[in-house]
């Protein structure tokens, strides 16, 4: 959580009151989607150490391939999720500044990439086939950056992407239970 106070900061630091307002908003927005992405990894590697989590998806295989039905698919949900949190721009021109904060932000943006990543394609890289899924995880987290730098995305997104990560918590704990 740590990250979203990062992502938050600049955004707090601008002279528009109005602006920090709902850039502090639109983060607090994104705060049950992350969590609940954490909830389902730390469900679905049976602990709640990060290593237990990269080692599950070491061991089992990837959260998104591999495991109980209801599990894939809460993950599926969840690392869906978790990627429309990361399309919310919180300000335009954020790829593109040189301002501190603003790199920041944009260290914030790809910590929280690397958490999807992390949680759901397993960055525990044991030859160099396993290098793979790490790689796409990232250029598909990229890609959720780079949309959502260029777009504006429904007033709604945190709301649906909060509720889509809870489904699929809730399908990966049923999963995990069976």
């Amino acid at each position: 959580m740590l990250v979203l106070v990062a992502r938050a900061a600049p955004a707090a630091a601008t002279a528009e009151p109005a602006a920090a307002q709902w850039a502090l908003a639109r983060t607090v927005s994104t705060v049950p989607v992350w969590v609940a992405a954490v909830l389902t990894g730390v469900v679905r590697a049976g602990s709640p150490a990060l290593a237990d989590v990269r080692g599950a998806n070491a061991v089992a295989g990837l959260a998104l391939a591999r495991g109980e039905t209801l599990v894939v698919a809460g993950c599926w949900l969840a690392a869906l999720a978790s990627l429309l949190a990361l399309a919310l721009p919180l300000r335009t021109g954020l790829l593109v500044s040189s301002s501190p904060l603003d790199r920041l932000e944009a260290i914030a943006l790809f910590l929280q990439a690397v958490l999807v990543v992390t949680l759901f394609a397993g960055p525990q890289i044991n030859g160099a086939r396993d290098v793979v899924p790490w790689t796409a995880g990232a250029v598909v987290a990229s890609l959720a950056l780079a949309f959502g730098a260029r777009r504006a995305l429904p007033y709604r997104t945190p709301a649906v992407a909060g509720v889509v990560a809870t489904i699929g918590l809730v399908l990966a704990a049923i999963g995990a239970r069976s």
